[in-house]
């Protein structure tokens, strides 16, 4: 693919390692980058990528005056080296709605086929201007209903747009959020981490809790003569900080690093301190309140655990995880957190170790592999193509519906009690794991009984009068419904929404079974499991039950059976991993079906099949697949 990103630079940040992402997927990626009115090196450039690899850097003079020149040069700037192309981009990713504008220009120019609209800030008072900041939301909300989709960093973006403009208005949008090189990162040895060494990074400006740091240092000096400051960035903060640190007389206790341009050299810097300090000012006005800082990931894969507000969206999962503590913006607060960590090394360690674990499962790689499989898939299949899936998506909820019309009293089956033991003992499903049943039906008994144990459920189907039933079946349990009425291929689930995915007999009906595996690995939380029945590929099946399930086949609409191999590779694609497969419904599982047969004997044949597993012949095919906690880009391709 030829793409182009668009962005303003002061600092590595999420569209550099976006390019970076693409090049190593083999992708023709040009790159547009201008930088901020208060950067030293004030030249915008862009870096061409010719098809045999090699990158040329063509430079813009260096821009003074207002700031308002200097977007409106920006904006010129775009439009002028977008139209040099010779070769018309498949995808713009732009990185604020001033590049998005002008990208849309660009789709409507020609010169594009696709926009993406990557929001990685906003805020409600972005400029002291009245009039800018006019503008500002004006081309926010031209860029959030006019691409072709919306990469939000964080929930509270989309939200806060919907707020303001409605749903309806908006384009489709996507949680992008942060990430960091784990992979790249060389971590300290446990032994050498330190607490004492307190690490700051980044831009030394208001809501950022620079100087609540600095007054937090100054109350716990007396009590702990090693407790030192690093800062490393720059800002207009900068010479007031260094003041502040003057009074305080802690000139040997604070060290100033400068701005530090190699990321790699920042996080060799980083992973010599002991305790990342992220202390957002909870304020709409700031630029970290809507979005995902990078700060709080980067800490962690250099090893240290972070102490933050509550301003990131990833604040809840750092502590529920243990990888930080989130605390209030208050000297106090903020002080007896740390030194409970400077006296119990214990709990430091135990935190650091969290947060290493955290950083591993939210790289880049895997950040924007899972975003764009989800992005792309559907701009990869062209109306025509698209319309035999449709027919078939209809002719299932059709013949579903009847089905559970048909349907009297809902009654629990030996069966559900057996898959649902399966489902517990290799998903790992313990209290407030967050279940997902793909199929569910309209008895949703797995998710029933997940209630029971106290996980966070959620289900889905193509049948509406099917899962009318499951709902008011789960409400009358006292359990909360929440089933959506969906397609496996596209689900309509955030990315890493739950901790295990099940699926009983689902992805034969479905046209599309890659996609649906690409959905499973969205969904799931990195290093999480699926478990799938599926019917096993004939020529492992018993010969004499070859025609009975061909015609049981096409009358419920199965599209194909699965051999463990074939269905290994489909998730393979997706960056999953096969940990186990089994087989189930042996020839003589057919006495099961005798009327008035006694629980227990239906019991001891259910055991009886279950003992045979190593046996590679049977009716269903069970499947255990675990998502990569990293994901390696030549296992999940992505475009």
């Amino acid at each position: 693919m030829r793409i182009l990103v668009i962005t303003h630079y002061y600092a590595q940040g999420p569209a550099q390692e976006l390019v970076k992402f693409l090049r190593r997927k083999k992708n023709s990626v040009d790159l547009i980058s201008h930088p901020f009115p208060y950067c030293k090196d004030t030249r915008s450039w862009m870096e061409s990528t010719s098809p045999e690899g090699m990158t040329a850097v063509q430079y813009f003079r260096a821009w003074r005056g207002p700031s308002l020149w200097f977007y409106i040069k920006d904006a010129f700037l775009n439009l002028f080296w977008g139209r040099k192309t010779r070769v018309p981009y498949d995808l713009v990713v732009s990185c604020d709605c001033l590049n998005t504008t002008t990208a849309l220009i660009l789709r409507r120019l020609g010169i594009t086929k696709k926009v993406i609209y990557y929001s990685i800030d906003y805020a409600d008072k972005r400029f002291k201007s009245s009039l800018l900041n006019k503008l500002y939301h004006l081309l926010d909300r031209l860029s959030a209903s006019r691409s072709d989709c919306v990469w939000n960093l964080s929930s509270k973006m989309h939200e806060r747009r919907v707020q303001l403009h409605g749903e309806k208005s908006l384009a489709a949008s996507l949680i992008v959020p942060t990430g960091a090189n784990f992979e790249s990162i060389t971590r300290a040895p446990e032994e050498r981490a330190n607490p004492c060494r307190l690490g700051y990074m980044g831009h030394l400006r208001k809501y950022q809790g620079v100087e609540l740091a600095i007054d937090v240092l100054a109350e716990l000096a007396p009590e702990f003569p090693e407790l030192t400051l690093d800062i490393l960035g720059d800002g207009p903060l900068l010479s007031n900080l260094q003041a502040r640190v003057k009074q305080l007389n802690l000139n040997d206790r604070v060290r100033f690093h400068g701005f530090i341009g190699s990321h790699e050299e920042l996080e060799r810097k980083l992973t010599g301190m002991g305790v990342g300090l992220a202390l957002y000012e909870p304020r709409p006005e700031s630029f970290s309140y809507y979005a995902d800082p990078n700060k709080p990931k980067i800490y962690m894969a250099c090893g240290l655990p972070v102490i933050t507000t509550s301003v990131p969206a990833s604040s809840r999962e750092i502590e529920e995880s243990g990888a930080g503590l989130v605390v209030n913006y208050e000297l106090i607060t903020v002080t007896e957190t740390i030194r409970r960590w400077l006296v119990n090394r214990h709990d430091y360690l135990q935190a650091r170790n969290r947060a290493i674990q955290f950083a591993e499962c939210r790289s880049w790689t895997n950040t924007f592999t899972q975003a764009l499989q989800s992005t792309l898939q559907p701009w990869e299949i062209t109306s025509a193509e698209m319309q035999p899936i449709k027919e078939h998506l209809r002719s299932q909820q059709s013949h579903f519906d009847r089905e559970y019309s048909r349907h009297g009293v809902l009654t629990e089956m030996p069966n559900d009690f057996s898959f649902y033991r399966r489902a517990v003992h290799h998903l790992n499903l313990r209290k407030n794991s967050r279940f997902l049943d793909i199929g569910c039906g309209a008895r949703a008994w797995q998710i029933r009984a997940a209630n029971r144990d106290g996980c966070f459920t959620a289900g889905c189907d193509v049948s509406f009068r099917g899962l009318k039933r499951a709902s008011a079946l789960i409400k009358d349990e006292g359990g909360v419904p929440r089933c959506v009425v969906c397609d496996a291929q596209h689900l309509p689930f955030k990315l890493n929404s739950f901790d295990a995915v099940l699926s009983l007999s689902v992805i034969e009906h479905v046209t599309r079974d890659d996609w649906m595996a690409k959905e499973i690995s969205r969904t799931l939380t990195p290093g999480s499991k699926a478990y799938l029945v599926t019917p096993l590929a004939y020529w492992m099946m018993p010969i004499l039950l070859w025609i009975p399930y061909w015609r049981h086949d096409r009358h419920i609409g199965h599209l194909r059976h699965y051999s463990p191999s074939r269905l290994a590779a489909i998730f393979r694609e997706s960056g999953m991993q096969n940990v186990s497969w089994f087989t189930t419904g042996h020839f003589f599982k057919i006495f099961q079906l005798l009327p008035k047969l006694p629980a227990k004997l239906w019991w001891f044949i259910e055991r009886l099949d279950l003992s045979l597993h190593w046996y590679p012949r049977g009716l269903q095919l069970n499947s255990v697949f675990k998502k990569s906690m990293a994901t390696d880009p030549d296992v999940a391709k992505g475009p």
